[in-house]
C-alpha cells in the first residue's frame, strides 16, 4: 500500500473494509448462538444468587426490601414519573465540604480565641 497511488489506496481499503464487515453479517447468527448457548446457564446462576441474597435480606430488612421492591417495579412500569431507585441519594462528605462548613461556623462564631495569629481552627483541623 506504500506503493500506491492515494486512488488505488482507498479502494484497497474499501475492499478490505467491506470484506470484513461481510464477514460480520456473515458469521452474525453463529456469534449470536453462542452467546446466548454461554449467558444461559450465567444467568440462571445469577438468578439463584439472586434469590439467596433477597432471602439472606428478607431476614433482617424485610420493610426494606419490600419497599425497594414496590419501587423498583413501579420504576420498570412508568420510568418518567417514578424515580430510579438505583440512584444514590445520599451524598459522600468531601474534605471540601468540610472545609467549607468549617469555614462557615467561623465566620458566625464571634469571640473565638485565635490559636495563632495566622492559623484559624478550621486550617488546624484540616
Amino acid at each position: 500500500m506504500k506503493n500506491m497511488g492515494p486512488g488505488h489506496r482507498h479502494d484497497t481499503l474499501k475492499d478490505l473494509i467491506g470484506d470484513s464487515n461481510w464477514k460480520k453479517v456473515i458469521g452474525l447468527g453463529k456469534s449470536i448462538l453462542q452467546k446466548i448457548t454461554e449467558a444461559v446457564p450465567e444467568w440462571n446462576d445469577h438468578q439463584d444468587d439472586l434469590w439467596e441474597f433477597e432471602k439472606s435480606l428478607s431476614e433482617c430488612y424485610s420493610t426494606q426490601l419490600s419497599k425497594w421492591q414496590a419501587n423498583f417495579e413501579a420504576w420498570e412500569k412508568d420510568r418518567l414519573l417514578c424515580q430510579n431507585p438505583f440512584k444514590v441519594k445520599s451524598h459522600a462528605v468531601t474534605q471540601a465540604l468540610v472545609r467549607l462548613q468549617l469555614a462557615v461556623e467561623e465566620t458566625n462564631t464571634s469571640g473565638m480565641v485565635p490559636i495563632h495569629s495566622k492559623i484559624t481552627p478550621d486550617v488546624l483541623i484540616a
